[in-house]
């Protein structure tokens, strides 16, 4: 599988959600077109201006935590199934502290996270008749130790 996302569950109680791209039989899957390496932008400090030097003076730079971004579908054979797998998936964005492997093409990093946010897509028929829905799910990750 060249896509995959895990979500560790274990303050939850649960297994390691692990989601990949293969909608076939699956609950939840990611369309390869719904997936970002996570995004650090970079924090520095500077010193105090000063009218002796020209510039700034950089004295310190660190990665800042990251967000990933990703879209998952979730469906379900009935309606109660449905809706237990969205909850289900609510549930494990938001928990406090958690960790997310993401792989791609078979290299996996995992990220330490904290509590994301779930939006979920429009609504439309196709969608409800097929028993689907469709998550946009973001996450804040701390950076890979070098």
């Amino acid at each position: 599988m060249s896509l995959q996302v895990v979500f560790t569950r274990t303050a939850l109680g649960f297994g390691d959600l692990v989601i990949g791209s293969s909608p076939i039989g699956a609950a939840f899957w990611l369309p390869e077109d719904g997936f970002t390496e996570p995004e650090f932008d970079q924090r520095d400090t500077m010193a105090d201006p000063s009218n002796h030097v020209p510039g700034a003076l950089a004295t310190q730079s660190v990665t800042n935590e990251g967000t990933f971004a990703c879209l998952i579908y979730v469906a379900g054979a009935d309606e109660a199934a449905l809706k237990a797998n969205k909850r289900a998936l609510e549930a494990t964005v938001r928990q406090f502290r958690f960790s997310t492997t993401l792989t791609i093409v078979g290299a996996p990093d995992t990220y330490a996270s904290r509590a994301g946010k779930i939006s979920w897509g429009d609504v439309d028929s196709g969608m409800t008749r097929a028993l689907m829905a469709r998550a946009v799910v973001t996450i804040p990750v701390q950076p890979l130790g070098v």
